[in-house]
């Protein structure tokens, strides 16, 4: 039998804490008789419109004790009493989210096996007792609303109770929230909306619900990580086919196309599951490409994931695709790639083409001689990428000389070429008494023949692939250049014996950006082919 008023013990005298301490207590043992009778003696320290009234030393109103246990009979007397359905306790709680959580507790408790925590739920059939507890917060739920209780009401850290659902055991409740017209998108201090947290936790059937209530996968939490982007750091496929489900035939100002944008950014995270799903299963073709015009075989290069693409096996035009600045795979790889890259791409390109100099010699247009928008090839982007960004790439990681080096054998053993085709013929007046070299020649003559290490035995070897034989001593080379070229005038004593003293580094880079007379620069040109330097 319920406790009475005395048997609560009431001081003769009580003061406001001890009329309250009763209160509660005979809240907590649905007690409403002594709830009423005290509010009929006390009714000036019992005024349930008085904000507080939730003592703060136990943390909680009696309508969050009773919600907690769902006492619907406590719960109907005190909201008709006028008791706000949304008191907060300390931490910002109301009783509908209390109610909700103890639910959550009650589908997430663990036990210990093998030292692993383990949900109860998994190993031990709950579902009589789960399914009874979740009929129950419906019951508190609907009372709730009966009385106005807010659905959108934010605890101190700014969740609100479907931020609290989240879980798939609590799958009628978030129902019955957005039934009711909660906010799907409401953010917590962390800027996380009930979507990010369904997905954190891998939980399906809440997150097909929430989606198909319209939840934004664009809203960024305070890391700047939406949910759709977290879905793909997760890399859960089943996560992920939901979203498809949901957005892949809808067009937005952000995304035309949802598998092809999805295609892209999981090649951005190197997301590998992601990318094998929905290129394997017809979602999205590897030509797929941003606004820039970069497929997924583009950007592959940047992430350094072409292992990924090349095992989805490319075809012609996947690996000949340019972007809107006409770059293909091959000037990204030699620009942004390591030689690992360079070779992963070749490889895919042989097993279409062939041998790529063979290619070329039958008639075919070898895909690294293909000149990009800055009208420039795949070798010479990779032989002036360290050093320069002219050929219309920036090169945000650092390259070693070596790596750079590999790169330009890969390129030289499948006949790439410095320039395209006719471009010496168009660089150059040949109409003039003076020839200049042009500008992309000169760049590239000034980093292999004047950076640190260009007397390095291995680098050597490469230019003499590049220029057909072994490079002279540069002071030789020097002195023969200042005989062809004009404009030095009474300087040109001065400039040899400059290059005599052993400044020939300094002082061809001088001589690069000085004009020939034709007649001798074709001279100079024969007497280094007579000396196999060219």
């Amino acid at each position: 039998m319920a406790a009475s008023v005395l048997e609560l013990a009431l001081p003769p005298l009580p003061k406001l804490s001890d009329v309250h301490a009763v209160w509660l207590t005979a809240s907590a043992r649905s007690d409403v008789a002594t709830m009423r009778e005290l509010l009929k003696r006390s009714p000036e320290w019992l005024d349930l419109h008085w904000g507080g009234f939730c003592l703060s030393t136990l943390g909680a109103s009696a309508l969050h004790t009773a919600t907690w246990k769902v006492d619907s009979v406590v719960m109907e007397f005190l909201l008709e009493l006028g008791q706000h359905p949304d008191p907060r306790d300390d931490n910002g709680l109301t009783p509908m989210m209390v109610t909700i959580l103890r639910l959550s507790i009650m589908t997430t408790r663990c036990v210990f096996r093998g030292g692993q925590a383990v949900r109860r739920n998994l190993i031990v059939d709950c579902r009589e007792e789960e399914n009874k507890q979740q009929k129950k917060v419906i019951m508190a739920m609907k009372l709730l609303l009966r009385f106005d209780a807010n659905v959108n009401a934010q605890s101190q850290d700014g969740k609100t109770a479907l931020h609290c659902a989240t879980s798939d055991g609590s799958y009628e409740i978030a129902k019955l929230l957005l039934d009711t017209g909660v906010n799907a998108d409401t953010q917590d201090k962390n800027g996380k909306t009930p979507l990010h947290y369904c997905i954190e936790e891998a939980e399906l059937v809440v997150t097909d619900l929430i989606l198909s209530h319209g939840a934004s996968i664009d809203v960024p939490d305070t890391d700047g990580i939406t949910p759709i982007r977290l879905m793909l750091r997760r890399a859960n496929l089943n996560i992920l086919q939901l979203f498809l489900n949901h957005h892949q035939w809808v067009a937005t100002s952000q995304r035309q196309d949802f598998a092809g944008w999805v295609l892209l950014q999981a090649v951005d995270v190197q997301a590998e599951s992601i990318v094998r799903f929905v290129v394997d299963n017809g979602y999205a073709p590897l030509m797929v490409c941003n606004e820039k015009g970069e497929t997924a075989m583009h950007r592959a290069i940047l992430p350094a994931v072409m292992e990924l693409i090349s095992d989805l096996g490319p075809n012609g035009d996947t690996l000949i695709a340019t972007t809107t600045q006409g770059a293909t795979s091959a000037h990204y790889a030699s620009a942004y790639g390591s030689a690992r890259e360079v070779e992963t791409l070749l490889l895919c390109l042989t097993r279409v083409f062939g041998d790529l100099e063979e290619f070329e010699q039958l008639g075919g247009t070898n895909p690294l001689n293909v000149p990009n928008g800055s009208d420039v090839t795949s070798l010479y982007i990779a032989s002036t990428t360290l050093s320069s960004t002219e050929s219309g790439f920036e090169c945000s990681n650092t390259i070693s000389l070596q790596d750079r080096n590999e790169k330009v054998r890969l390129l030289l053993d499948q006949g790439g070429r410095l320039f395209p085709d006719g471009f010496l013929a168009q660089s150059m007046n040949l109409d003039s008494y003076r020839l200049m070299l042009p500008a992309q020649v000169r760049r590239f003559l000034k980093i292999w023949l004047t950076e640190e290490g260009s007397c390095n035995e291995d680098l050597n070897e490469v230019v003499s692939d590049l220029i057909g034989g072994d490079i002279p001593a540069l002071k030789d080379l020097c002195t023969q250049w200042i005989a062809c070229v004009t404009c030095l005038g009474p300087s040109r004593t001065v400039v040899v014996v400059v290059t005599g003293a052993g400044y020939a580094h300094e002082t061809l880079l001088l001589l690069l950006d000085l004009p020939f007379r034709r007649r001798e620069f074709s001279t100079f040109l024969a007497g280094l082919q007579r000396e196999d330097v060219l």
